[in-house]
């Protein structure tokens, strides 16, 4: 996990810009939101595996992912109390002067720290990392069925957006969904 690269980014205020419609981040006192750190490894697989589960066996996708050189985890609460965590990767710009991306590639809470907000900041300072990695879009893929997500994601501002058809370990069909970061 690529924890020390974004550090100085957290915790400065994303610098505002003329055409975004970035909301404030409020942080509830009593919830903490920070980078995930080595110990929050089996946490986070064994969340994202519970999550998950219904679309395919993701503990080696999830592992490759917290290996990668490109991603960055973050969690909700502390030990023993963790709620949730969100996986962030950075991705490159292909093509002539375009910019970074960056990819939501997993958000998961447990199931009784639901509807309480916590989810909506994990995905804020998900978007606050991207922004201090100059990203100008957040990607992210959840599965046709998971209309709860589709209206979470949707309520952030997030986009349906045409792509290859792609599916999860299951066969489900993953949607694709982005927002812009300006």
């Amino acid at each position: 996990m690529r924890g020390e690269e974004v550090a100085e980014h957290l915790d400065a205020p994303p610098a505002p810009h003329p055409r975004s419609d970035h909301r404030v981040i409020t942080e509830a006192p009593d919830i903490a939101i920070r980078l995930a750190r080595i110990e929050d490894r089996g946490f986070i697989l064994e969340l994202c595996a519970r999550t998950f589960a219904d679309l395919g066996d993701y503990r080696a996708t999830v592992a490759g992912w917290l290996d990668g050189t490109d991603t960055v985890g973050i969690v909700a609460g502390t030990a023993p109390h963790q709620l949730g965590a969100a996986l962030l990767a950075a991705r490159r710009a292909i093509g002539f002067g375009r910019r970074p991306a960056a990819e939501l590639l997993a958000i998961a809470l447990h199931p009784g720290a639901r509807g309480q907000g916590i989810g909506r900041l994990l995905l804020e300072r998900a978007e606050r990392i991207a922004r201090g990695w100059d990203a100008t879009e957040m990607r992210l893929h959840t599965a046709d069925s998971n209309l709860r997500a589709q209206r979470f994601f949707s309520a952030a501002g997030y986009e349906p957006r045409p792509a290859k058809t792609t599916a999860y370990p299951s066969g489900e069909t993953a949607l694709a969904f982005a927002r812009s970061l300006r």
